[in-house]
């Protein structure tokens, strides 16, 4: 009789060990005597192929476990736009040393490419075909070198200068980069790769409060290529910078305030006494009186490079090479610097200080044009346009007032 295969053998024990009658079990071993032995030798083969089996599957779990690791764990995520922007911003806020190339654009017009060099701390060196000065804001100090008429001015401030302050566009830049920190993810977009002078670059734009920041920067170095700024305030005031050179080695002597040997020297002095409010007010007179009756567009450096501008150019245009006339022209520009010095550095962020003056002229009845709120006072000091001060506990609500921005400071809010 053949012997049935092990499939059916397997069956049919199944089958006699289910019965309840020992002698069926013992009726099917005496048919089948080597069933036993064929069904052990078959389990034994089936055990090892299921172990087998087993074993190949946990390997390749145990693969595809290793390779979901190794992209989880070990290569690292792409960074956020965010990311890879301050990857390049942060180069430039640590920075202890810096040179680069400064193109700026104010009121639509362009002025000539200059080379800044900035040494840590508050050291300034700006070189142009025909000047150069030198700012040191710790000594409070300023020297403008004109390299054609050979004269050298030395302006002294109270404490640090406001023009050079404001003039030092790449420490305003540095601390709105170190504030856009703070931004949103999406605040930043990315604008993909270009060539700029030779090298792979990717770009990527922050949308700040106080300014659109366009940066391109080198991935293989980590180093800027490229940053231009467009500040929201009314200065109207655009940058492009270039051609970074970082920590490198700047010798002391570029930042000398010593002028040239050979060139006149003028000196002008703009703190013989605590600024105060009455110097804003001097200052508001000045320029209603030199733009026409009119309030000058706006306060900050831009609106006093302007004035000055205006109140000069036609005054030295007989007299430039005149050293006594220059220097008491600018000993004349006394009450305008002292007066935006008062509104743009002595009065903090939380003064809420706001110009509506714009287009207003002088004389104007129950015009508000310059509000701000005193340290530690809960009233707002008023100036109307007939240059009168009163007190509120409230701010004056002006269409179009413009709150003056602290580039230290990223509260402020687009108007």
């Amino acid at each position: 009789m053949d012997e049935p295969d092990n499939w059916e053998l397997d069956s049919q024990l199944r089958t006699a060990l289910g019965s309840p009658n020992k002698p069926d079990f013992d009726a099917w071993r005496h048919r089948h005597p080597n069933a036993i032995d064929q069904l052990k030798s078959t389990a034994t083969k089936l055990v090892r192929r299921r172990t087998l089996l087993w074993r190949c599957a946990n390997v390749t779990t145990a693969a595809i476990v290793v390779v979901v690791g190794f992209y989880v764990f070990m290569v690292p995520p792409q960074p956020s736009y965010a990311q890879a922007f301050h990857r390049f911003s942060r180069v430039l806020i640590a920075a202890k040393s810096v040179r680069y190339q400064s193109e700026m654009t104010v009121y639509d017009q362009s002025a000539e490419t200059v080379v800044w060099s900035f040494l840590s701390p508050g050291k300034y060196r700006v070189e142009g075909a025909k000047f150069f000065t030198v700012i040191d804001e710790t000594a409070g100090k300023q020297l403008l070198v004109n390299l054609v008429l050979k004269r050298a001015t030395l302006f002294k401030f109270k404490g640090s200068s406001t023009q050079s302050r404001e003039l030092e566009h790449f420490e305003r830049l540095r601390k709105l980069l170190a504030h856009s920190e703070d931004a949103k993810d999406g605040d930043f977009q990315s604008l993909g790769e270009q060539v700029i002078d030779g090298q792979r670059a990717i770009g990527f734009r922050l949308d700040h409060p106080l300014a659109i920041v366009t940066l391109w920067g080198n991935p293989r170095t980590g180093l800027p290529l490229r940053i231009e700024t467009k500040w929201h305030d009314a200065s109207q005031l655009d940058q492009i910078l270039t051609n970074f050179q970082i920590n490198l080695d700047l010798a002391d002597s570029l930042f000398d305030l010593t002028p040239p040997a050979g060139f006149t020297m003028l000196s002008i002095d703009y703190h013989e006494t605590e600024i105060c409010e009455d110097d804003l007010l001097a200052a508001l007179k000045f320029t209603s009186d030199l733009n026409d009756g009119e309030f000058p567009v706006t306060i900050d450096q831009i609106g006093l490079e302007s004035m000055t501008n205006k109140y000069l150019a036609p005054r030295l245009k007989e007299k430039r090479d005149d050293n006594a006339e220059v220097e008491r022209l600018l000993k004349d520009l006394a009450p305008l610097v002292r007066g935006y010095q008062f509104a743009m550095e002595e009065l903090t962020e939380s003064a809420d200080a706001h110009y509506a003056g714009q287009g207003i002229t002088v004389g104007t009845a129950d015009m508000p044009i310059f509000w701000y709120k005193p340290l530690g006072s809960a009233t707002y000091r008023v100036i109307d346009a007939t240059l009168k001060v009163t007190e509120s506990k409230n701010a004056p609500d002006v269409v179009g007032a413009k709150r003056l921005k602290h580039s230290s400071s990223t509260s402020n809010k687009r108007n």
